[in-house]
């Protein structure tokens, strides 16, 4: 147990420092081209997906359920991600790098609340004062800097909703495969997952 929480930290700093970096030269790119966040859009997720292709083959076995069980999460992961990477892209015109990882913390809001009101959880004391936290220091950090616009505000509200719905299918897609080892599910959902990413953003 507490090996499988060391690793699951480690995961999460690891995923934490690539999306970090993935900021940072999103931002650099969409400030010297300000008119093609399309393109990078495209091109960013077609070099992910030579990876996916390589990797997908390898992740597929018999034990893997038919395409009709998650077919649905997996359309709905792909769909919402693409709309909040968009979000992202013009977002990341409007603000630094340095604001947009901490604020993207409003998912944790938006996630909190669409299970609460949405899918009937309840949260309990602490994970409700970690998502008040969260809602303040989001608060605190609009704040600092060059004020926010309508657009940038929307712009944001949009990459957090489209990421928070966007999770929930990747958990309800990890589920459908459930068949499979855990870890072995997770490797071939997101293997498939970007590859459907890809058809999606290249066919809008």
């Amino acid at each position: 147990m507490q090996s499988t929480v060391i690793m699951g930290m480690l995961f999460g700093v690891a995923a934490a420092f690539g999306q970090s970096m993935s900021y940072i030269f999103s931002r650099a790119y969409v400030i010297r081209h300000p008119r093609a966040p399309g393109t990078l859009m495209v091109s960013s997720h077609l070099i992910i997906g030579v990876g996916a292709l390589v990797v997908l083959p390898f992740a597929w076995t018999p034990d893997v359920p038919p395409l009709a069980v998650y077919i649905r999460p997996l359309l709905g992961t792909a769909c919402f991600y693409a709309i909040g990477q968009a979000g992202l892209f013009l977002l990341m015109q409007r603000i630094g790098a340095s604001r947009v990882a901490p604020l993207l913390g409003f998912k944790i809001v938006l996630l909190a609340f669409i299970a609460v009101v949405f899918m009937g959880e309840d949260l309990s004391f602490r994970q409700g004062l970690a998502v008040v936290l969260c809602f303040g220091a989001t608060l605190m950090l609009s704040r600092s800097g060059t004020p926010f616009s309508v657009p940038g505000l929307l712009c944001l509200f949009g990459t957090c909703l489209g990421y928070s719905l966007s999770d929930l299918n990747i958990q309800a897609l990890t589920r459908s495969l459930e068949p499979l080892p855990r870890v072995h599910a997770a490797v071939y959902g997101a293997a498939l997952m970007t590859l459907a990413i890809i058809l999606y953003v290249t066919g809008s």
